[in-house]
C-alpha cells in the first residue's frame, strides 16, 4: 500500500512539471504570436518579395546555366575541335559542319531561350548556325533578309570580345538584349578560333516573369542588367518608366519602399544580372486582417485541446518516459535516477557520438583527396578528362577555380601519420584566413605535397600565415625543412605543371638561406622537365578505347621506358603496368573473332615473368588486334544498311541510339552510314528512329491509358517536350489532341 502511495505521489509529480512547462511554452508561444502581428505587415512583404524574387532567379539561371553547359559541350565536340584547327588553306569536307548545324539547330528548337545561335571560325571566314552553315557574308545576310549593311559590325561585336559569358547590348531602338559569347583560343598565339555567340529570346523572359506561380496581378517583376537599366518587364510602359526611378539608387538586397509598392532587389548568383520583385502593399494588406483573426481562433482551439491534452498526459506520463528509455537502450537504476536526465544523458552521449563519427568521416575524405592527388601526381595527369574521371572514382568535388602546389622537403622523409598532422595543422591556419579553400595533402617521393583549392588567389598575409604554418609544423615534426611554391593555375590539368615548378625549385635550391622559395614568371622549366610531362599513358589509354591499336602501338615503349620499365617508385609502376594489361584484355573481350588465339595472349600475359617478354606479348597482341581490325573494317560494309535498319527496328526505344552508337556497333563510319541509309532508304538515320517512335506512340495513346510523358519515355524519348515537337512533324498535330480526338479525325 505504502509503495503504491509513492507511485502515486511521483505520478502527481511529473504530471504537475509537464502541465507547468508546456503551460509556460503555451504562455511564450502567445507572446510570439502578439510580436509576430505586430511586425506581420512588413514581414509579409518581404516574404512574397523574396519568395518571387527567388523563385523567378531559379527559373532564369537554371536556363542559362543550361545555355553556359551546353556550349561548354560544343567547344569540346570533336567537330568543332576539327573545324576550330582548321585555316583557309586546308581541304576539309562538309561533315563536320553538317553535324554542328544538326546539333546546333536541335538545341535551338528544344530550348525556347535560345533566340538565334551560330559559330564563327576567323580563320576559315566560316559560320555554322541554326540558319546552316555557310560563309560569313552569305549567312549574315540569310540571317537579315538579304541586308548586309550592318555586316562588318557585327563581325567587329562577337570578335572585338574578351571575356566569354552572358553581355548586354542595344539595338537600334534601343531596347537592351541579353547575348551569350565564348571563344575558344587553341592555337600558341592566342588568336581566336572560334567564337560562339547566342541571342536570348526576349519574349521567352518576359513570359516567365508574367507566368511565374507566385507572380500575383498585383507584382511587378524585372530582370536589370549590368549597365543599370531594365532588360524585361512585366507591367506595361508607364510602370515601367515609375520602377526605373524607384531603383536608381537601390542596391543588391535592399528593401524598397516607394508610394504603395514595395519589393527588393536580388542579385544573380551565376551571372552579370540582378532581378527585381514589387508588390502593392494595399493589396496584401487586405489579407493580414484575416489572418490575423484566424490565429485568435486556432490560439483558443489549441489553448482548449491542450488543456483536454494536459489531463491524458498527467494519466499516462510515466508510460511514455518509460518507453523512450526502452528505445533509448538506457540501463540504471530507474528507481533513483530521474527519467529526464536518463534520456538528457542518452541524447548527449548520441551527440558525442556524431561528433565522433563526423570527425572520422572527415578524416576518410581527407584521406581519399591525398589519394588523388597521389594518383594525379604519380601519373602526371594532364588530361581533364582522365583527371575529372579519378575525381568522380575518389568521391571529391572540386569546384572552384584556382589549383596551387606547395611541397615542404624536410630533412627525413615524411610518414603517413607525419601527413595527417602537417595536414591538421595547416587546415586550422586555412580556417583563419577566412578564404573559401578546400586542402588536399599527401606524401609524395619522400616530401609533403599541398594541394590549395581556392575561390580566389592569397592574398599576401593569408599566404605568409599558411607558410609560417607549414614551416612550424615541419620544424616540430622534421627538425626544420623549406617550403617551395609552384605558380597558381585555374585548370586541373595544370596541377602537375604547378608541382614540376616546385619540385625543381626544390632540386635546385638546395642552399641557401630562405625557407620560402616561390617559381616567378621570369623563370623557366628546363627542356627534361617539360618533357616529363607529356601524358604518354591517358594517351595510351585514349586509343585503346576509341580502338585505335596502331596509335596505341606507337606508346606501348614510351610507357615501358618511363613508367614500368624504369620508375623508381613501385607502387606507380605496378599500377601503370595493371592498367595497361586490363585495356588489353578489355580489347580482346570487344575482338571474338580471334577465337582461340585470345585464351593464348590471355595466357602469355599471365606468364610474363619480365618487362622483356611482357613488352614483345603486348606488340604482338595489338599486332593482331591491329590485323583484325582491318579485315572487319573491309567486310563491314557488305550489308551493313540493312542491318542498320534491322538493329535500329530492335533497339529504337533505347533513348542512346543514335548515328554515332548505330555506326560504332556495326564498325563503320558515321559518314558512310548516313549518306547510304539515306540514299537507300529515304529517309536519314534519325528521322527513321523518330519514325518508329512515333509509329509505336500512336498505338499506346489509342490501346493504352498512359499520359503522354509516360509514353515519350516509354518509346525513347528523353523528354515529353522533344516528343511533342517530333510527334508535330510527323503527324502535323499534337500528341494530347491525337490522343482526344483518335486516328484520322
Amino acid at each position: 500500500m505504502g509503495m503504491r502511495k509513492n507511485r502515486m505521489g511521483k505520478s502527481l509529480y511529473v504530471w504537475i512539471r509537464s502541465f507547468l512547462l508546456t503551460l509556460s511554452l503555451l504562455c511564450g508561444g502567445v507572446l510570439l504570436l502578439l510580436n509576430w502581428m505586430i511586425h506581420s505587415f512588413s514581414n509579409e512583404i518581404m516574404q512574397l518579395n523574396h519568395r518571387l524574387v527567388a523563385n523567378i532567379q531559379t527559373g532564369i539561371d537554371i536556363r542559362l546555366n543550361d545555355i553556359d553547359n551546353f556550349m561548354a559541350q560544343v567547344s569540346l565536340n570533336q567537330n568543332n575541335l576539327y573545324l576550330s584547327g582548321l585555316d583557309a588553306t586546308q581541304e576539309y569536307g562538309v561533315e563536320p559542319m553538317i553535324a554542328m548545324f544538326t546539333s546546333l539547330n536541335e538545341y535551338k528548337l528544344s530550348n525556347a531561350f535560345v533566340e538565334s545561335i551560330c559559330i564563327y571560325y576567323p580563320k576559315l571566314d566560316y559560320v555554322i548556325g541554326d540558319v546552316g552553315y555557310f560563309p560569313a557574308r552569305q549567312y549574315y545576310m540569310l540571317a537579315n533578309e538579304q541586308d548586309d549593311s550592318g555586316y562588318r559590325e557585327w563581325i567587329r561585336q562577337i570578335t572585338e570580345r574578351e571575356d566569354s559569358g552572358y553581355y548586354f547590348k542595344q539595338d537600334a531602338g534601343g531596347e537592351w538584349n541579353l547575348y551569350y559569347s565564348k571563344w575558344l583560343p587553341y592555337n600558341n598565339s592566342g588568336e581566336k578560333d572560334a567564337i560562339l555567340t547566342v541571342a536570348i529570346q526576349k519574349s521567352e523572359v518576359e513570359r516567365i516573369l508574367k507566368s511565374d506561380k507566385y507572380a500575383e496581378n498585383d507584382s511587378l517583376n524585372a530582370i536589370i542588367g549590368a549597365n543599370g537599366g531594365i532588360y524585361a518587364f512585366s507591367g506595361d510602359e508607364e510602370q515601367r518608366a515609375w520602377m526605373e526611378t524607384a531603383l536608381q539608387n537601390e542596391t543588391e538586397g535592399e528593401y524598397i519602399e516607394a508610394g504603395q509598392y514595395s519589393g527588393c532587389v536580388q542579385r544573380s548568383e551565376f551571372y552579370d544580372l540582378s532581378y527585381a520583385t514589387m508588390y502593392d502593399r494595399k493589396q496584401i494588406l487586405q489579407n493580414v486582417f484575416f489572418v490575423r483573426n484566424m490565429a485568435y481562433i486556432v490560439m483558443l482551439l489549441c489553448m482548449a485541446f491542450a488543456s483536454a491534452l494536459f489531463w491524458m498526459l498527467g494519466r499516462r506520463n510515466n508510460r511514455p518516459v518509460r518507453t523512450i528509455l526502452d528505445k533509448l537502450y538506457i540501463s540504471g537504476d530507474r528507481q533513483t535516477k530521474d527519467e529526464y536526465a536518463l534520456i538528457e544523458s542518452s541524447i548527449e552521449t548520441m551527440l558525442e557520438n556524431d561528433q565522433l563519427s563526423q570527425r572520422k568521416l572527415q578524416e576518410q575524405r581527407d584521406t581519399m583527396a591525398g589519394m588523388f592527388l597521389y594518383h594525379v601526381l604519380a601519373g602526371e595527369e594532364k588530361n581533364n578528362s582522365v583527371i575529372f574521371a579519378a575525381m568522380q572514382r575518389f568521391g571529391l568535388s572540386l569546384e572552384y577555380a584556382l589549383f596551387q602546389v606547395m611541397l615542404f622537403r624536410g630533412k627525413t622523409e615524411f610518414l603517413g601519420e607525419e601527413v595527417k598532422v602537417m595536414r591538421g595543422r595547416v587546415q586550422e591556419s586555412a580556417k583563419m584566413c577566412g578564404k573559401k579553400m578546400e586542402l588536399l595533402a599527401t606524401e609524395f617521393r619522400g616530401d609533403f605535397v599541398l594541394l590549395l583549392h581556392m575561390e580566389e588567389a592569397l592574398g599576401e598575409a593569408e599566404e605568409k600565415s599558411l607558410t609560417d604554418a607549414i614551416l612550424r609544423a615541419g620544424g616540430e615534426l622534421k627538425g626544420g625543412g623549406r617550403l617551395f611554391i609552384g605558380r597558381s593555375c585555374d585548370t586541373m590539368s595544370d596541377i602537375i605543371l604547378s608541382y614540376q615548378q616546385a619540385r625543381f625549385l626544390a632540386e635546385t635550391r638546395q642552399e641557401g638561406a630562405e625557407a620560402v622559395i616561390r617559381f616567378t614568371a621570369d623563370m623557366e622549366l628546363p627542356k627534361q622537365e617539360e618533357k616529363e610531362q607529356s601524358a604518354v599513358m591517358p594517351e595510351f589509354e585514349m586509343a585503346m578505347l576509341e580502338g585505335n591499336y596502331e596509335g596505341a602501338r606507337k606508346q606501348v615503349d614510351r610507357i615501358f621506358n618511363r613508367y614500368i620499365g624504369n620508375d623508381h617508385h613501385i607502387f606507380t609502376a605496378r599500377a601503370k603496368k595493371y592498367a595497361l594489361i586490363h585495356s588489353l584484355l578489355e580489347a580482346l573481350d570487344r575482338t571474338p573473332e580471334l577465337g582461340d588465339k585470345r585464351e593464348t595472349y590471355i595466357l602469355k600475359l599471365q606468364d610474363a615473368k619480365d618487362h622483356k617478354m611482357l613488352l614483345e606479348t603486348v606488340h604482338e597482341i595489338l599486332a593482331a588486334l591491329t590485323e583484325e581490325q582491318s579485315r572487319r573494317q573491309k567486310n563491314s560494309r557488305e550489308g551493313c544498311i540493312p542491318r542498320a535498319k534491322e538493329y535500329i527496328e530492335q533497339h529504337f526505344e533505347d533513348p542512346m541510339i543514335g548515328l554515332y552508337s548505330i555506326s560504332e556497333q556495326l564498325g563503320i563510319s558515321n559518314t558512310y552510314l548516313s549518306t547510304a541509309f539515306k540514299k537507300q532508304y529515304g529517309l536519314g538515320v534519325a528521322q527513321y528512329i523518330n519514325y518508329l517512335r512515333v509509329e509505336k506512340a500512336k498505338k499506346m495513346m489509342v490501346n493504352t491509358e498512359y499520359s503522354i510523358k509516360e509514353i515519350a519515355f516509354r518509346v525513347g524519348f528523353t523528354s515529353d517536350m522533344t516528343f511533342i515537337r517530333v510527334f508535330k512533324q510527323f503527324e502535323n498535330i499534337t500528341p494530347g489532341k491525337y490522343k482526344k480526338d483518335g486516328p484520322g479525325n
